[in-house]
């Protein structure tokens, strides 16, 4: 096993959940791009050169160089090992703190989104509430006129036919709007599935649902209606 191998496997994360990021300056750096600089910066192979070029110095003067010579390339060895042993240490940590920092900056975007889509979901329910009550009056407005139009057409064209009278056909509004969009003849009014609101009934399939009081009141299940506080 080579030495940043080993190194590696003796590294652990250097930051738990929470932690507050390490400054720049130190040994050790926190910021996903500062810590791909770092890295960046290190250079292994030229600090392993540096300690194969002092080696081979001190094999020069081993023999013919005086003693101070020798302690000096000894000396020079020491220091290339050093730093080529810290530089191995630094890209194992700074490694480790990588995939510490990646995982981090995905859960950071991931509380970010949650953030938004909870803002999102708050300001659409205040606009339902609010909004959404004179939009269903409208929308049943509109569909009692279409079922007005429809029975007036079908009452007068009865009327016509009893009386011998050719009369041509009054199209319906909802065959004027959709008749060319689809297959199957459909009318507005009976396409709609509004809620409840405050001061309208559900409309249409929605009509049709169970709601909770309902479903607490014939088998027990979902919630009771609140009880009126009587001051």
């Amino acid at each position: 096993m080579g030495l940043l191998a080993f190194v590696r496997s003796r590294v652990r994360p250097l930051r738990g959940p929470g932690a507050q990021p390490v400054t720049k300056g130190t040994f050790l750096v926190s910021p996903l791009q500062d810590i791909r600089a770092a890295l960046a910066a290190i250079d292994i192979p030229a600090a392993e050169q540096a300690l194969l070029d002092a080696e081979s110095r001190r094999e020069g003067v081993l023999l013919v160089g005086e003693y101070h010579d020798v302690i000096a390339a000894e000396t020079e060895i020491t220091k290339a090992r050093i730093d080529r042993d810290r530089a191995i240490a630094r890209t194992a940590q700074l490694e480790a703190q990588l995939v510490e920092a990646i995982s981090a900056d995905a859960h950071d975007g991931i509380r970010q989104r949650h953030e938004q889509a909870a803002r999102l979901a708050d300001e659409t329910t205040k606009a339902i509430e609010v909004e959404y009550p004179n939009f269903a009056i409208r929308i049943i407005d509109l569909a009692d006129r279409e079922r007005r139009a429809d029975e007036a057409i079908a009452a007068v064209m009865d009327e016509a036919i009893s009386a011998g009278l050719d009369l041509p056909d009054i199209p319906t509004p909802s065959s004027r709007v959709w008749g060319r969009k689809y297959l199957r003849p459909l009318t507005f009014r009976e396409r709609l599935s509004l809620p409840e609101t405050d001061g309208n009934p559900a409309h249409g399939a929605a009509s049709r649902e169970v709601t909770m009081e309902a479903a607490f009141a014939l088998g027990g299940v979902g919630q009771p209606p609140p009880v009126p506080v009587f001051q």
